[in-house]
């Protein structure tokens, strides 16, 4: 079954495709349609309007062009553009933005602050929405006439003199270049004529002479700039002082002071008086006299050398007389660069972190913007170079887009205002949802034939971040031939297929897969196909090896971190192997020993004859010695009982079951003991001067096989512990032992036979040993 529906990835936005369907069968043939045209849809700009340029038009107008975005970041057919503009003067409300639509590459803004400076952004929209807004682009009005100065006083000084005094235009409306005092002289309510008298734009104050008391004098003040005059302040009357004597007075006004930091300020406080007013600066109630950076000079006036935020504060004149005092305030406010703003980040996605800060102080300055600064971070911890971005003031978060995927970002944001930029935010760092490409199985990736093998791309796991690029290496195994490179940059590809290769031959094959987030290296090991019918490879054949990060040199097995401790590893196992082997053969009475002891005796060795009745001996005389203790007298024993045993090799300890040739053998107990045991008397020649019997033979070959055991059975170690018995004692229970032994009672059939039997370690007849099994049954 063919799928019918295929998505194709990695298009440009709003761009037209030819698309050509072919169908294939298995002979490699078929039919194809005809081209289709498809049009991928619309996006939002990825980029904002270039060029912007701001040109003043009047005192309340300006012009503003721009060229539209790239048209490979168009993604769409523009539909018009959105301008914001405000005024950043500190006297207007700071964050009062306006804004406008055009479908056009310019536009005028109207009914503007004359001489104010203004804030310009625009952006581009499509169908899809808006677009990445521009940077600021900061523009001023033209000037105009100022408007009246804010304040006006008179002072009289003299006799015939008095001071006009008066504060700026709140509104200058452009650069004032210069003041005019303006006076009307009156005489019986009748104008005489109007003086003007200019003054210099860093003076505010006048002082009139030439007075009389008989006539009237009235006085304004108008301000000017290059365009022209402004209005006048309210009118004053002016007179002189009525006597010598003049009360103290200020002709300067308290205000608001606003500076800069790290400038040197005055503060003015031109006093008049008769006598001579005394002058006094206080910072709240702190006498400023003598005070570091400070100073007062011939005409009252403080200067304070290089402000900083600390010289904030109400800083008061007072002067005082014999006739009178005066005092005026002054409020200082330094301006310094807005304090760091707080950096949290909100949400993270595979391309784009919500970040969104709170603003503390602002230096006592409007902040005009916010300064986004951001860079990645490489696996290696080399940073790059950071990336600004402007955003507008009143903005309290971000989403920032078109980050890379699975990547390290550091994120700092500082505040701008009219001093300059703030300090940054600490560096807040965050890595972007995503990881490293994730091999797949060999058995998923690779589809192996006699000279070729089919590469299954698509089944490598992108980890979250969009694969972009795969790098193919193989060569032989054998022999260790160079990596030969096949591809170094596939991208967009379902399938690669690796041809040229020879059948039936191992191939180490090297697959480096890279994304955002970093690479993956991944070694396969194949055989390819043989042509020889019904020889199938196994799967241990192929093996896979990942790894991450650069290409490895060689595989696992050709690593000498590997290779060396399992050898030592196998090495270890082989002797503690061997060792556990070694100690098995050494035990006494098991293996080769006890094999060439057996064939000796069975020979009839004259020499182990007579070791084995030297033995024997010794150990009779240690015997009688030993059991003497448990000798039973004959005369005490039941006939219905069986005798109690009185040698150590009576003893068998094992377990053994009542057979039916027992009954046979109780039966018949004339049969002769060498039928039964198959045994012959000794050569004349032998080293036993005694009789050879059968029972004396067996019990000699018992004992003497028990002597070449150097462990001690149960019944030996219980032999043991009667050791302590008196020697007389046991002799003499030896000589009743014996006696009843030679006395053949009832039972003498049965009980003659269990003591040769079960000790010896010589290898018997298989007849011999079931017998002797069952005659220890009735013990």
């Amino acid at each position: 079954m063919v799928n019918s529906e295929v998505r194709l990835s990695g298009l440009e936005k709003f761009t037209k495709y030819s698309v050509i369907v072919e169908a294939f069968n298995n002979r490699g043939d078929g039919p194809s349609c005809d081209p289709v045209i498809v049009q991928t849809l619309e996006d939002v700009p990825s980029a904002p309007p270039q060029d912007v340029i701001c040109t003043p038009v009047s005192a309340h107008d300006l012009q503003v062009s721009w060229h539209p975005p790239d048209r490979s970041h168009l993604h769409g057919i523009v539909q018009g553009y959105k301008l914001f503009y405000e005024p950043v003067e500190e006297r207007y409300e700071p964050g009062k933005r306006e804004s406008k639509v055009t479908t056009a590459t310019t536009a005028v803004l109207h009914g503007l602050k004359p001489f104010t400076n203004y804030s310009i952004r625009l952006l581009a929209s499509t169908r899809a929405g808006d677009g990445v807004v521009s940077p600021v682009t900061f523009c001023t009005t033209e000037e105009t006439v100022p408007e009246a100065p804010e304040k006006v006083k008179a002072v009289p000084s003299s006799e015939n003199a008095a001071f006009v005094g008066w504060l700026p235009p709140h509104h200058p409306n452009g650069i004032v270049t210069k003041y005019t005092v303006h006076l009307r002289i009156l005489e019986q309510g009748r104008e005489l004529k109007t003086v003007k008298n200019p003054v210099a734009a860093h003076q505010l104050y006048y002082e009139v002479s030439g007075l009389f008391a008989s006539k009237m004098y009235e006085a304004w003040v108008t301000a000017a700039t290059r365009v022209g005059q402004g209005a006048g302040t309210s009118v004053i009357r002016l007179s002189p002082a009525p006597s010598s004597s003049v009360p103290a007075s200020i002709v300067s006004f308290g205000q608001l002071v606003t500076v800069p930091w790290k400038v040197t300020v005055k503060l003015a406080c031109l006093c008049v008086g008769k006598p001579r007013p005394s002058a006094e600066w206080r910072l709240g109630d702190l006498n400023l006299h003598h005070q570091p950076k400070m100073e007062i000079n011939s005409d009252n006036t403080l200067i304070i050398m290089n402000v900083l935020r600390s010289n904030e504060g109400n800083y008061s004149c007072h002067v005082r007389n014999t006739y009178g005092s005066d005092e005026i305030m002054y409020f200082l406010q330094v301006q310094v660069p807005p304090a760091a703003p707080v950096l949290v980040v909100t949400s993270v996605m595979q391309k784009s972190v919500q970040l969104q800060w709170k603003q503390g102080d602002t230096g006592g300055a409007a902040v005009r913007q916010f300064l986004l600064a951001y860079r990645s971070v490489g696996e290696g911890g080399e940073a790059g170079e950071w990336d600004e971005l402007s955003i507008e003031p009143g903005v309290s978060r971000r989403l920032l887009e078109g980050l890379l995927c699975g990547t390290h970002y550091q994120f700092r944001l500082a505040a701008v205002n009219k001093i300059g930029s703030g300090s940054a935010s600490p560096v807040i760092d965050v890595t972007t949802k995503g990881s490293k490409p994730e091999a797949p199985k060999l058995e998923h990736f690779l589809q192996v034939n006699m000279t070729s093998v089919t590469l299954l791309l698509d089944t490598w796991q992108d980890g979250g971040c969009q694969i972009r690029a795969f790098t193919i290496e193989y060569r032989e195994t054998a022999g260790g031939s160079h990596w030969k490179l096949v591809a170094s940059s596939i991208v967009s590809q379902q399938s690669f297929i690796l041809q040229a290769l020879i059948p039936a031959t191992r191939y180490a094959l090297r697959v480096s897969a890279r994304n955002p987030a970093g690479t993956t290296v991944a070694q396969y090991i194949f055989v390819t196909r043989s042509t020889i019918p019904g020889q199938h490879q196994h799967s241990s054949d192929h093996d896979l090896i990942t790894g991450t990060g650069e290409e490895s040199g060689s595989p696992f097995y050709m690593d000498t971190q590997v290779v060396i401790p399992a050898a030592v590893s196998a090495i270890a196992v082989v002797g503690a192997f061997i060792a556990v082997v070694f100690c098995l053969h050494r035990r006494p009475g098991t293996g080769a020993a006890a094999g060439i002891g057996g064939q000796g005796l069975d020979a009839g060795s004259g020499l182990q004859d007579a070791t084995a009745a030297l033995d024997n001996k010794h150990n009779a005389e240690q015997r009688e010695r030993y059991y003497a203790t448990v000798r039973k007298p004959a005369q005490l024993q039941s006939p219905g009982l069986e005798r109690i045993p009185e040698y150590s090799e009576d003893i068998y300890p094992y377990a053994t079951f009542h057979l039916a040739e027992q009954e046979t053998m109780a039966g018949n107990p004339q049969m002769p003991m060498q039928q039964v045991f198959g045994y012959e008397c000794c050569p004349v020649n032998s080293i036993q001067s005694k009789q050879c019997d059968p029972e004396h033979h067996l019990k000699t070959r018992s004992r003497a096989g028990r002597k070449s055991k150097p462990h001690k059975s149960e019944s030996e170690e219980y032999d043991s512990l009667g050791s302590d018995s008196d020697t007389e004692q046991g002799t003499s229970s030896r000589t009743e032992s014996s006696n009843h032994l030679d006395d053949p009672g009832p039972g003498a059939g049965r009980a003659g036979i269990h003591r040769p039997a079960h000790h010896s370690k010589f290898p018997l007849p298989h007849t011999r040993i079931k017998y002797i099994n069952r005659a220890v049954t009735n013990f």
